[in-house]
């Protein structure tokens, strides 16, 4: 059965599949059965929008699939992104609902609805940043097969994960040069009142020139908490701090800030910090400070370490600030270095 509801001039049908037995989840995005997870799947060669042809899978997370694409209209690649929160819905290409998109419970109409318009209102919201440096464009939006799709261009290159574990740690000013860009991109976003609650290693890409790109919006919110009481519970270990565990945790730019800092922690030693709610009772994650082989200033290094504070209060409360934190001491050190030179010379 199905139930319409009209948004905008957009007709949403809303179906639930009942009566048959389905797989499910023993986590987010992990099935019983492993042919489960490909039927979940859009065949290859499906077409969306009328305009787009899917190809592989080339990303999944807890709230999307991303698909390889091409967009018909201008003969050009893509990346497809579908709103799929593993946890409420399904998928069985299979069987009689073919691509649909199907909820596990009927009474979660109303939440999976409201879910899917916010999955839209953010895709609409950050369509604005196409020329922005740093971030991915997002082409389209539309709703179809029970579910919603973003359409962004398609990033060349490697996830930042990848890069530091085939390359090794980076050097700091590697590291600086590198970062900067996206954070500038960050603050942009964070003007426009959303934060990413998503930054990691995973979510960045290395493209062939080096430079680096934020990919994966699925996750950002508004950083009004009186808007929403309680947020999806969304974090990545090591990556994500305390707040970002509960529901109720009020979250804020300081949120991003934490997700920035632990990213150039990694990138700097090669490992990820210790999990934000152990190190709520026991902080072992070792300091930069005590690192000499880090290539940074001692206050580069007190700064990033303060970005990764467990308590939110103690972190910058913008990436403007901690930017600021890295660029004064960049500063400084080029003019000590100039004034060296010139004494030198």
């Amino acid at each position: 059965m199905f139930s319409s509801c009209l948004t905008g001039e957009i007709m949403l049908k809303f179906y639930y599949c009942t009566g048959k037995e389905i797989v499910r989840i023993q986590k987010a995005g992990e099935y019983d059965n492993m042919r489960e997870i490909k039927t979940r799947y859009l065949p290859p060669d499906t077409v969306l929008g009328d305009r787009y042809v899917v190809g592989r899978v080339i990303g999944q997370g807890s709230f999307g699939i991303t698909y390889i694409g091409r967009d018909t209209l201008f003969d050009s690649v893509v990346a497809v992104k579908e709103y799929f929160p593993a946890h409420h819905v399904y998928r069985n290409v299979t069987g009689a609902e073919g691509i649909m998109v199907c909820l596990y419970e009927d009474e979660e109409q109303s939440e999976y609805k409201q879910m899917m318009g916010k999955f839209l209102d953010e895709a609409k919201r950050l369509s604005q940043f196409r020329e922005v440096r740093g971030i991915v464009s997002v082409r389209d939006f539309f709703f179809e097969n029970n579910t919603a799709y973003m359409v962004m261009e398609y990033v060349e290159g490697v996830s930042l994960k990848e890069y530091v574990e085939k390359h090794g740690p980076m050097k700091g000013e590697w590291v600086l040069t590198h970062m900067d860009p996206l954070m500038d991109a960050l603050e942009k976003i964070h003007e426009t009142g959303l934060i990413h609650r998503d930054i990691s290693p995973d979510n960045i890409i290395v493209k062939p020139d080096s430079s680096l790109e934020l990919i994966d919006f699925g996750s950002a919110r508004e950083t009004n908490t009186e808007k929403e009481k309680s947020l999806t519970v969304v974090f990545k270990r090591g990556f994500s701090p305390a707040e970002q565990y509960r529901a109720r945790g009020e979250q804020g730019i300081y949120t991003d800030v934490y997700a920035v800092c632990a990213t150039m922690y990694f990138c700097l030693t090669g490992t990820v910090p210790d999990e934000a709610l152990e190190r709520i009772f026991v902080d072992e994650t070792p300091s930069l400070l005590s690192m000499p082989q880090v290539e940074l200033s001692r206050r580069q290094k007190k700064a990033v370490m303060k970005g990764i504070s467990v308590r939110a209060k103690e972190r910058y409360s913008s990436i403007r600030e901690l930017r600021m934190a890295l660029k004064e001491e960049r500063w400084r050190l080029s003019w000590k270095n100039f004034k060296r030179t010139s004494e030198n010379g």
